[in-house]
């Protein structure tokens, strides 16, 4: 897709989202919005990167689960927020308790929890490169890291998708793959000791729970793995209680606020990114 292609695929992307959130009910017009703003960030991944995931993609062609977890806070809440707002400057707002009308129908306030939670994310997204960089610069105490990696990788048949065919010639189906070639590849490509993809096509939704460095990369990072579920779960619970408020008339209100988070579940997310920000700042090479 050209980039003059993708740009009017945006925008028509924009102006549908807009329309929907006229002319339909909150809940049904949410839904669909959520599903073009998704929509969006594909054209924008093909845009940039050439791949529907661009958005979830680093500087080390792999997709990062910091990147994940803002992507869906986004979608989820500026949807709600972009739904909610059309519906009220359609409809206005309905008189307070004492009578008085107001006249900004955008008088709607997110909330200290949400806020929280919101600024969590963030910090996630913005740390998480810190902490990489950190590592562009160090090499691996354990010179061998890099071949032990793609021992594992080729026994596991878990092989970047343009280093597979070197790892494969000449091997039986069936077979282990040739290390040689993979062990290559993540030297060549390594940034210091973080772990690199040869190609942005190389990404994959296994990035998000794999280690990040060329002595881990091969294995399963349980901090990750812990905090995607925790996201999930939050967002899900929080996606519930957002439709439950766009059924009973609470977003016409004269001072709308959107749903609170409970205490524990902004502290669950808090420890989950930071048990993953710790986890990615200790050297596993």
């Amino acid at each position: 897709m050209s980039r003059s292609m993708s740009a009017l695929a945006a925008a028509v992307i924009v102006i549908l989202m807009a329309g929907l959130a006229w002319f339909l009910p909150p809940r049904q017009s949410w839904f669909l919005v959520m599903i073009l703003m998704l929509a969006f960030f594909v054209v924008l991944g093909f845009m940039i990167c050439q791949s529907p995931f661009g958005i979830l993609i680093t500087e080390q062609n792999v997709m990062s689960l910091a990147r994940f977890q803002t992507v869906l806070w986004t979608v989820i809440v500026l949807s709600a927020f972009f739904v909610i707002a059309i519906a009220r400057v359609k409809n206005g707002v309905v008189a307070d308790e004492e009578g008085v009308q107001l006249s900004d129908p955008l008088n709607i306030t997110l909330g200290k929890q949400l806020l929280a939670l919101l600024g969590i994310s963030a910090a996630g997204l913005v740390a998480s490169p810190l902490i990489a960089a950190t590592k562009k610069n160090t090499l691996p105490s354990d010179p061998n890291a890099a071949n032990a990696s793609a021992e594992v990788m080729a026994r596991t048949k878990n092989v970047p998708d343009s280093v597979m065919p070197d790892a494969a010639r000449g091997v039986a189906a069936g077979n282990k793959l040739h290390a040689a070639p993979i062990a290559t590849a993540i030297k060549d490509n390594a940034a210091g000791i973080l772990y690199s993809n040869p190609t942005v096509q190389d990404a994959s939704f296994a990035d998000m729970f794999e280690g990040n460095e060329v002595g881990n990369c091969a294995h399963v990072d349980l901090a990750k793995v812990q905090m995607f579920f925790f996201t999930v779960l939050v967002a899900m619970g929080y996606m519930a209680a957002l439709w439950d408020v766009m059924s009973v008339g609470a977003i016409y209100g004269a001072n709308f606020t959107f749903p609170g988070l409970s205490d524990g579940m902004v502290g669950l997310l808090g420890i989950s990114n930071g048990s993953y920000l710790v986890s990615k700042g200790v050297k596993h090479s």
